[in-house]
């Protein structure tokens, strides 16, 4: 049976300084090159950042980035896949922006670019987030007054709210409320004490890119590995799917099994026993 194997990054593939090991690249290359092993990822990062992360792994599927709001394809740089917010439903969230004078990042795919507008960069994490990103090729930030002028003309993949928790909690509910979404709440995992707020539109998930990923490739089954709530939906559609030993309980009471922690090449200590050593 063909299976399209899929990792999570943050918290799972990506160590505890959000690298790709060299054990890990290594075993990965040597499944990929030598056993043709069907292996990508899937992230809430967007090519920006995932595609230099990755750049040590021979990566031949296109990956799924933004938590399944687009498919990337690093061979041929394209998106094969984008699920966009309703323009009513990008319309109701600038308004509740607009309502408590809140700045979100508002993502945006035209013309094989990713633009992302923004009303201004209040916080550290805000200017950090966007000075690590320009200049990569892949996304590029306008700073804007008028959100629905600026995004004209653009498919809206994404709103993203990066804040303290006490701003997240004060949206959330709202935006929460807004017919044809998706929200997704959670603390940045790097040692800080900031959270996301993350708005995609209703069908926009991990599992419904990677089941259009398994059209694309012929896979019949699919394997994945998570560590957040967020990898939930692609657990429910895996055949076999796999806990980090330090992902979020409720991410492993919806997986099949747990494997060792991404702080010890979990994800490919585990390939690496089921190919390798067999």
């Amino acid at each position: 049976m063909k299976t399209l194997y899929v990792s999570d990054l943050d918290g799972t593939l990506l160590d505890e300084h959000a690298r790709i090991t060299p054990v890990t690249a290594r075993i990965l290359t040597r499944l990929i090159e030598e056993k043709g092993l069907l292996f990508t990822v899937a992230t809430a990062r967007s090519p920006a950042t995932a595609v230099k992360l990755l750049q040590d792994i021979p990566l031949r599927l296109p990956l799924v980035v933004m938590t399944g709001a687009l498919l990337y394809d690093p061979v041929d740089q394209t998106y094969p896949l984008v699920q966009a917010l309703s323009p009513h439903t990008v319309k109701t969230l600038t308004q509740i922006l607009d309502r408590y004078g809140i700045s979100a990042f508002v993502h945006t795919v035209q013309n094989g670019m990713i633009d992302v507008f923004y009303r201004q960069l209040t916080t550290d994490f805000e200017r950090l987030f966007v000075s690590r990103r320009t200049g990569t090729g892949f996304k590029r930030f306008f700073q804007t007054s008028d959100y629905m002028s600026a995004i004209r003309g653009g498919q809206v993949t994404l709103f993203t709210v990066m804040n303290k928790k006490e701003v997240v909690d004060l949206l959330r509910p709202e935006f929460e409320a807004v017919p044809g979404t998706t929200c997704y709440c959670y603390r940045e995992e790097y040692g800080s004490d900031n959270y996301y707020l993350e708005v995609f539109s209703q069908q926009t998930s991990k599992a419904s890119a990677l089941q259009k990923l398994m059209e694309m490739t012929g896979a019949e089954a699919l394997c994945s590995f998570g560590d957040n709530v967020n990898d939930i939906p692609m657990f429910r559609i895996s055949t076999e799917s796999y806990a980090t030993q330090n992902a979020a309980e409720a991410a492993k009471a919806a997986a099949c099994g747990v494997i060792g922690p991404n702080t010890g090449d979990g994800v490919a200590r585990f390939l690496e026993k089921r190919f390798l050593q067999s």
